[in-house]
């Protein structure tokens, strides 16, 4: 909403009585209007003198762009016949140009008084839903519960007064009935409506007819859920409002995915408007505040959102009246933020600095001064260019001004050189890329957007750490360390490879692993060096042989039942069952009551096993056929790690059919600690095991939607802990990626049965289904002793491994 700037008013006699300009009251057509809108101002002349006013007044209005001189004045002229205390409006046009904040001031000629408004013009239209009516608001210009006797109040700032409706909540009533009460005002808000079906029918036979009948009726709609048929009626829908409620259901940011992959595929994304919950939801028999969204899961939501959904045309909040104190207030100055002020963002965050042989072209460049040498290069070496590259976009509705790009270069012995760019302009939705020549650096290279009043920035900085030539004939690899705290147990380290090797990094065990089941990868895997806390640095894979020979971990086979030992655990797999038997961390006892396993159709016929000694680590592949399916189990046991990884594949013949397929063992029913993430944008828990005498469920799958080949690499983890005397054991479970075509009856589950001693990793749940195509899941288990998960300062083990693998992802969620 337009905000009033602090001005004095002077009164200024004239024959009879006292005229202002009722700053107060002065309306507008469009609270947000877009480029290239011809609204109208509506200025009220007020007689605050003692006796009547009769004759002409003239009332002018002049306005300018931020920073801009004023206009031209438009002048309108009337005669005024006022008596004490009343007003008359003057009506003046005004065409809103190219998009900016703008100063528009009016003035009664001969008086001196001056009334200036600040009013946001933007790119394209923007919508504020909220389900309420609040007037103190500033940019709330689509309320969807205004009564009757407010409409004017709203019309005359410029909003959309909807008046409410219902909609399941009166499923019983006929079409007709539809008719006549969504037709009483030409401004509606819906709520609600949910999928196809003979309910939904009913109500799109009602818009069919409104849409005859009252062709310009403004129509907002609350939505349970997103839906294809979308498609269908966004001819006779204004603006859909899904109720995207985290509040409710987990705070799990990846729920946004789904609706919004459903709204693209519909083909209305345009007029998609998101409902985020931010009330307070309490106990409907205690009255007690179970859940209270902060400014922080606010501001999360919205990063996200942009992040991923920049093209949507707005918000819409439920609800205004029942949110924490500041937090509604806090939603609404995030709109201006983030929907109407540029917003500039770099690209991709997971790749945020890119590196080429050449300058992308139209990049805009800076080279730092030349420097001699770098760290992996012989002397007289042929130096092959190398430039690194961030591209931006202005996601937000205004242009962007006098933008400062700065780059943090590092050059071996020249200390750390500060480069600066400057865009004058930078037009909404416009992509810029910024170069620079890399090829001398070695040191942690920073990129950084200049933070200003005139624009809100997403993802504004970027850091890589440069080896001193990211490459040399493909014998180096470069495994980045970023900063952070040390993990609670050692970790896995994976850098792609090419070639055979033999391969080395500074005294480290490195192996080239096979591929995983399914994959054409070459990772060579190693000990994952300890982070510092304050810099980045490198640690290197060379295609040289190790000084320093590095043997498997200790094993040995009896029979069927291959044992392997380390200083972390010791792990019994039975080769002709393909399951995990017995996990004990060392000097503890096994925590698994029953083997881990894979549970599908056609898991059976198991082959001879495979058994590769490789530096550091054991691999033991197990291949099985049969007549429903085919694959093979990859087992990897570090010695240097208590993480051990399982990958699968699962290959059916034909059609197979199952109701259920999962990873999964049996537990101990015991009481103890938990800490689990349901995947990528849900938000870590920690809790107490029960001990039986309550049933819960412990989900940790990717609770963002349903299962979909996209979010097949977006799972979560667990980590769990006994706390009885008799068992001084965890066990921390880490997804990588679980079958592509999993399923469920009602969402992506994994889960710590908790009262019923169990951990599932889940494919198939819940319902029938059927499967045509290859399968594959990669899985850690980590063993370890007692931890106290309560503790907020214990980082998991299976969190700590868990971020490793999704870094990239994580970006993009910015957790």
């Amino acid at each position: 909403m337009q905000r009033m700037l602090p001005v004095i008013m002077i009164c200024a006699a004239v024959p009879a009585s006292c005229l202002i300009i009722d700053a107060p009251t002065i309306g507008v057509s469009k609270m947000i209007p877009a480029e290239g809108d011809e609204i109208t101002w509506l200025v009220p002349v007020l007689n605050e003198g003692e006796g009547p006013f009769e004759g002409a007044v003239r009332v002018t209005m002049r306005a300018g762009r931020q920073g801009d001189l004023l206009s031209a004045p438009v002048a309108v002229e009337k005669t005024l016949a006022l008596e004490p205390g009343a007003s008359e409006d003057f009506s003046l046009s005004w065409h809103a140009p190219r998009n900016g904040y703008y100063r528009v001031v009016f003035e009664i000629d001969g008086l001196d008084q001056r009334v200036t408004r600040r009013i946001a013009v933007t790119k394209s239209d923007v919508y504020f839903v909220w389900f309420g009516a609040p007037k103190e608001f500033d940019w709330c210009n689509v309320p969807t519960t205004v009564k009757s006797e407010d409409r004017e109040w709203w019309l005359r700032h410029g909003a959309l007064p909807a008046g409410w409706k219902g909609g399941v909540c009166y499923k019983d009533w006929p079409t007709e009935r539809f008719v006549e009460s969504w037709g009483d005002t030409d401004w509606i808000a819906i709520d609600e409506v949910g999928g196809p079906g003979e309910v939904t029918d009913k109500f799109i036979a009602a818009w069919e007819q409104l849409a005859e009948e009252k062709p310009e009726q403004f129509t907002a709609v609350w939505y349970m859920g997103a839906h294809q048929y979308w498609a269908d009626i966004k001819d006779l829908v204004d603006l859909f409002v899904p109720e995207i409620y985290l509040n409710y259901r987990g705070n799990h940011l990846g729920q946004y995915d789904t609706y919004f992959r459903t709204a693209r595929e519909a083909g209305v994304m345009d007029q998609v408007i998101p409902g985020l919950g931010i009330n307070q939801i309490k106990n409907k028999k205690t009255g007690r505040i179970t859940n209270s969204p902060t400014k922080a899961d606010v501001l999360r939501q919205f990063r996200y959102i942009k992040r991923t959904a920049p093209e949507l045309n707005g918000i819409g909040f439920f609800t205004s009246g029942s949110a924490a104190p500041g937090v509604a207030e806090y939603a609404d100055q995030l709109c201006e933020d983030y929907y109407i002020k540029p917003v500039l963002t770099i690209l991709d965050p997971g790749e945020p600095i890119r590196l080429t042989d050449e300058p992308p072209p139209g990049a805009k460049r800076v080279a730092p001064s030349p420097q001699p040498g770098d760290m992996l290069r012989d002397e007289g070496e042929a130096r092959q260019p190398l430039f690194a590259s961030v591209t931006i976009r202005n996601v937000g509705n205004m242009d962007a001004e006098d933008v400062a790009i700065h780059w943090t270069a590092p050059s071996p012995g020249q200390g750390t050189q500060r480069l600066t760019q400057r865009v004058a302009s930078w037009p909404v939705g416009e992509e810029r890329t910024f170069t620079i020549d890399a090829t001398e650096l070695a040191g942690t290279l920073g990129f950084r957007i200049a933070p200003s009043d005139g624009h809100t920035l997403l993802d504004g900085e970027a850091e890589r750490f440069m080896v001193g030539h990211e490459r040399r004939g493909g014998d180096v690899f470069p495994l980045i360390v970023s900063r952070g705290p040390e993990p609670p147990l050692p970790l896995p380290a994976f850098v792609p490879v090419t070639g055979d090797g033999p391969f080395s990094a500074k005294g480290r065990p490195v192996a080239l692993l096979p591929p995983r089941p399914g994959t054409k990868e070459r990772l060579a895997a190693l000990p994952m060096p300890n982070p510092d806390p304050h810099v980045h640095r490198a640690e290197y894979v060379s295609r040289t042989a190790s000084a320093q020979a590095h043997e498997a971990p200790s094993h040995s086979r009896e029979g069927n039942l291959l044992t392997v030992t380390t200083d972390f655990y010791t792990a019994a797999l039975d080769l002709a069952k393909d399951e995990i038997s017995t996990l004990s961390p060392a000097g503890a006892g096994n925590v698994l009551r029953g083997p881990w396993t894979l549970n599908a159709a056609g898991h059976e016929g198991f082959g001879d096993a495979t058994v590769d000694e490789l530096p550091g680590c054991l691999v033991v592949t197990i291949p099985y056929d049969s007549e429903q399916a085919s694959g093979e189990s990859q087992y990897a046991f570090f010695g240097y790690t208590p993480a051990i990884r399982i990958a699968r594949s699962w290959i059916p013949k034909g059609e197979v059919t199952m109701k259920g397929a999962g990873d999964r063992c049996g537990l101990f029913q015991k009481g103890g600690a938990f800490a689990l993430q349901p995947g990528v944008g849900g938000p870590l828990r920690r809790g107490r095991l029960h001990d039986g005498s309550q049933y819960r469920d412990l989900l940790f799958g990717y609770l963002g939607g349903g299962p979909r080949p996209e979010n097949a690499d977006k799972a979560g983890w667990i980590d769990f802990s006994y706390g009885a005397d008799d068992t001084d054991a965890g066990l921390g479970v880490v997804i990588d990626y679980r079958w592509q075509d999993s399923d469920t009856k009602s969402y992506d589950v994994t889960r710590l049965y908790d009262a019923n001693d169990w951990l599932e990793v889940l494919y198939l749940w819940g319902k029938e289904k059927t499967f045509d195509r290859p399968q594959r899941s990669c899985i850690y288990l980590i063993p370890h002793r007692r931890m106290d998960f309560i503790d907020e300062a214990v980082v998991p083990p299976a969190k700590a491994l868990w971020d490793n693998i999704h870094a990239t992802q994580l970006k993009w969620v910015a957790d």
